[in-house]
């Protein structure tokens, strides 16, 4: 890799590389994380794959998938466990019919999926192995030393109008995943419009405070949407690599209060948080009801207290269609209350947790 850096823009330099990067490989900065697609499909086609198969869990959100139905991937969903893991019995069994070309595994509101069992299964099989750590700002525990691809979404923490990250592990696939990047187009990522709302709303006047608008529990979350450019733009990455390490710390530091504080504020409204890794800040904190009428009630307090609350994901059309096979996602969908600690921390993030803490006494 002798080029220069400016000759790859979507290249991290090494020291923000270190903070994503475990072992041998290459840092690359997307322009959301979802992008991590159109660079594995690349190296797939490569391989004489144009049309890869994608083993992705039942409890996975529709709008992270959009990249990859844009580019004709074919889905085959996983069933999972009410714990959000894949039910591996079953995963096996599936083989029958086919096997994937990548096996998606999400490490969700921060808790560390098994990359053991999945590394295992790929290995023998033959298929590449993502996984996704967007809600995650960097590594805890395992996290990325499983796959031979590990996405993150810093953007959703940094202020910045775009980012993601994907980290190619091992020499021989970096290299691979170079000569992908070189065929990917390069579009241009104007971010003027994101920038300017970014900072419009980082004005103290003008933090949101009271009730959110009411929403029903039951109403899907809207749609992700697709930015045009695979890689950052320049913006961005001249503000990640201005953070570098020790910026990052100081977000993380701070998330893990936020996400602290919050935690205990739910406990009364009958909501469970979700297990997460000492250490881990996602950007959304789940939290578990006992049924959905519960979850219903915590999640309008919450808007009424100000909270960026809601359900979450959209699960896809295929796992909607087949209740009595992915009856567990299905479950989780309408028990999981999440909170956006992105959103809360441009508003004034304890607010919503004083009105609670109040309402409660």
């Amino acid at each position: 890799m002798s080029a220069r850096l400016s000759d790859r823009p979507w290249l991290a330099g090494s020291a923000l590389a270190g903070i994503w990067q475990r072992g041998a490989g290459m840092t690359m900065l997307l322009s959301q994380a979802s992008h991590a697609y159109s660079v594995i499909l690349a190296v797939l086609a490569a391989r004489d794959r144009p049309r890869p198969e994608i083993w992705v869990p039942a409890y996975f959100c529709e709008g992270a998938l959009l990249v990859a139905r844009r580019a004709g991937a074919r889905l085959r969903f996983v069933p999972v466990t009410e714990a959000m893991t894949p039910v591996w019995p079953e995963v096996e069994a599936m083989t029958a019919d086919s096997v994937p070309d990548l096996l998606v595994l999400p490490h969700f509101f921060g808790a560390e999926s098994d990359g053991a069992l999945a590394r295992a299964f790929c290995d023998r099989i033959g298929c590449l192995l993502h996984e996704d750590a967007a809600h995650l700002l960097q590594p805890v525990g395992t996290v990325g030393t499983w796959g031979d691809f590990v996405s993150f979404s810093p953007r959703k923490y940094c202020g910045i109008a775009d980012g993601g990250v994907l980290v190619v592990r091992g020499a021989k696939l970096a290299a691979e995943a170079e000569q992908a990047a070189t065929r990917l187009a390069a579009v241009p990522q104007d971010t003027r419009r994101e920038r300017f709302l970014l900072w419009r709303n980082g004005l103290p006047w003008m933090a949101r405070r009271g009730p959110q608008p009411a929403v029903a529990f039951d109403v899907d979350p809207y749609g992700a949407s697709s930015l045009p450019s695979v890689w950052i733009s320049a913006p961005s990455s001249r503000r990640l690599h201005r953070l570098g390490p020790t910026g990052l710390d100081r977000i993380a530091a701070r998330e893990a209060v936020t996400a602290a504080a919050i935690e205990r504020a739910l406990r009364p409204l009958g909501l469970e948080p979700l297990p997460r890794l000492a250490g881990a800040t996602p950007y959304i904190l789940g939290f578990r009801a006992p049924s959905q009428a519960t979850a219903a009630r915590a999640h309008d307090a919450l808007r009424r207290a100000g909270a960026i609350a809601g359900s979450w994901p959209r699960l896809p059309p295929e796992v909607l269609a087949a209740p009595q096979h992915f009856g567990a996602a299905e479950a989780l969908r309408q028990s999981v209350v999440r909170i956006s600690t992105r959103y809360e921390e441009r508003r004034r993030p304890l607010d919503f947790v004083a009105a609670l803490e109040a309402a409660a006494s």
